[in-house]
């Protein structure tokens, strides 16, 4: 989850941004709902017939559409890439999903494995 951002939080260039400095992020994975044309909608792993055409394996296809919804969710509102971001990743899958589709983000960035609440907590204070 992003936090909701604080109205000129942030002042660059005279201009107000909305942005939060912390996401927290757990692995979302509720059934997907994609509406196509003429078809309705379908429900993931369904595929549209024209993937389908391609040979795709529908499961592998709908775990790679919900890991970058999961990836995506963590960006939500930490809008600006000059600002310096705290994410909060409380499941492996998550991890995993942003190491395969923000491979560069994630060898360029600073780790921290927490073991409990408290060491979290402790790392929250000291970076914010």
């Amino acid at each position: 989850m992003s936090f909701k951002p604080v109205k000129g939080k942030i002042e660059k260039g005279g201009e107000e941004r909305y942005d939060f400095p912390i996401a927290l992020g757990m692995y979302q994975h509720g059934a997907l709902e994609v509406e196509y044309d003429g078809l309705g909608k379908i429900k993931l792993p369904t595929l549209h017939p024209i993937i389908q055409q391609m040979g795709l394996d529908p499961w592998k296809y709908y775990k790679e559409v919900r890991d970058g919804i999961n990836v995506q969710a963590l960006f939500r509102f930490n809008r600006y890439r000059d600002e310096q971001h705290l994410m909060i990743l409380l499941d492996r899958r998550l991890y995993t999903a942003m190491s395969v589709y923000l491979r560069y983000y994630m060898d360029t960035t600073k780790k921290i494995v927490c073991r409990n609440w408290d060491e979290l907590v402790s790392v929250i204070r000291k970076l914010i």
